[in-house]
């Protein structure tokens, strides 16, 4: 039963992410994935508690991303700022280690976690991270690179302080659980992912934002991109980049 429910959640992140699809499919594919993935931890919480203790047992996941030019003449040294204030975003909402490592193919940015939680995140991160840029593109084009990237990273932290409300509305809700399983679940594994990953190390994002106005519409569309995660959304938190190690 429980590769089976793997094999099923890996098929609906392949489908999500493989791009044959419209927007509309793969944004479903991702909501059944994560609903089916939630489901199956907390139904198999004895199994995945006991994997936890040992760190050969620990079905871990190890995803680097790239975000940026693919012409090796352009790619940048460090990861921008906005796609840094996303991806802690999406580490905290999925319980996953952000950092970013220099790779032949340039800069990424490296989840690590539990298997499926890390799976999740790649996915969610890089449709986020391509909205974004399709809207900056879209709005921005020809009128500088200022403005565009005042809207990105509008939108970036807007996206992140979202992501931080999943990840507290999920809490609060494990904390109402009658048996209190999937508190003790996600808390066991938030504990062992510091331990084997280390603890996150975040730093405060001090982007000076020239243009104003693209800053205000990239928040505006920042809070209108649909976060598949099917969880409810609560209330604020702080903005923060990823850190050094």
């Amino acid at each position: 039963a429980r590769a089976k429910a793997i094999d099923k959640i890996r098929k609906l992140l392949a489908m999500a992410n493989d791009g044959r699809g419209n927007e509309q499919e793969a944004e479903t594919a991702a909501r059944q994935a994560e609903k089916m993935m939630r489901a199956y931890q907390v139904e198999s919480a004895d199994i995945i508690m006991k994997e936890l203790q040992t760190d050969d047992a620990f079905d871990r996941g190890v995803e680097d991303v790239y975000f940026g030019p693919k012409d090796p003449r352009y790619m940048p040294s460090a990861v921008s700022s906005w796609v840094g204030v996303v991806a802690i975003g999406v580490g905290a909402a999925f319980t996953c280690k952000v950092d970013t490592v220099m790779t032949k193919e340039g800069i990424k940015v490296r989840f690590s976690g539990y298997s499926m939680d890390v799976q999740l995140a790649r996915w969610v991160f890089g449709y986020l991270c391509q909205t974004v840029h399709r809207l900056a593109v879209e709005n921005y084009k020809g009128k500088g690179v200022t403005t565009a990237k005042a809207f990105r990273s509008g939108a970036g932290g807007i996206l992140q302080r979202r992501l931080f409300e999943i990840r507290d509305a999920r809490n609060k809700e494990n904390r109402g659980d009658s048996n209190g399983t999937a508190l003790v679940l996600y808390d066991k594994k938030a504990q062992r992912v510091a331990e084997m990953y280390g603890e996150q190390k975040t730093k405060q994002n001090k982007t000076n934002v020239r243009d104003q106005a693209a800053f205000a519409h990239g928040r505006e569309a920042g809070a209108k991109i649909n976060i598949n995660t099917n969880r409810p959304i609560g209330g604020p938190a702080a903005q923060a980049r990823i850190g050094s190690r």
